[in-house]
């Protein structure tokens, strides 16, 4: 099996690409998934998901769960689709579903010469020039991104003894997560089926 942890790298790929900020909403929309390529997802019909999402915060951090029924009815209805069928119990399922999430906030301050034409001074040709000493200016920006975490777990193959269910699949959505609730909701439904289209394995077909 497969493992690989998503979470560092999906924010160090971000850091990475936009290091004064983001252009568009949309520039820090990522999509990413990985999965056990020796499982057998076609064979298996029936899943259970759970009906809430695990929030993972600082102490005191106050979590917004607005979006919270939009992600779960959005990856029950990519499963659905794909031919699984949810149950009421993790007893009846094939495999298993958990959702989780975690936003973070960049700061970043910028500091800026500006510039005088060296035409206008006596003495000096024409051209630009650097600003005197202070005569620049600081300014900051920030803006916060939104983790969703898609789990899929196959819980026939626990281990009792090391406690560990493996995750058979496991799709991560990140973006910017400030704007309008109709923009915000509306790339958190995107992102969520992207996940899904790039794993064209994940379908219930059995024999």
């Amino acid at each position: 099996m497969k493992k690989i942890f998503l979470g560092s790298l999906v924010a160090l790929f971000l850091a990475g690409c936009y290091p004064k900020g983001p252009e568009y909403v949309s520039d820090l929309d990522l999509a990413v998934t990985n999965y056990d390529d020796e499982f057998d997802f076609e064979a298996q019909v029936n899943y259970f998901m759970i009906d809430s999402i695990i929030h993972i915060a600082d102490d005191g951090e106050n979590i917004s769960r607005t979006y919270d029924e939009r992600i779960l009815d959005r990856v029950e209805a990519n499963l659905n689709e794909r031919g699984y069928v949810r149950v009421n119990t993790l007893q009846e399922s094939d495999i298993a579903i958990g959702v989780s999430a975690w936003s973070s906030t960049t700061v970043n301050f910028v500091y800026d010469w500006w510039y005088y034409w060296g035409g206008w001074y006596p003495g000096y040709g024409p051209g630009w020039g650097w600003g005197y000493p202070g005569y620049g200016w600081t300014y900051a920006y920030s803006y916060t991104t939104g983790t969703i975490s898609i789990e899929m777990s196959y819980p026939e193959g626990a281990n009792p003894e090391e406690m560990t269910i493996p995750i058979v699949w496991h799709g991560y959505v990140n973006g910017l997560i400030q704007g309008s609730s109709a923009s915000v909701g509306q790339r958190i439904d995107e992102n969520i089926d992207q996940t899904f289209e790039q794993s064209p394995y994940l379908i219930s077909n059995p024999e």
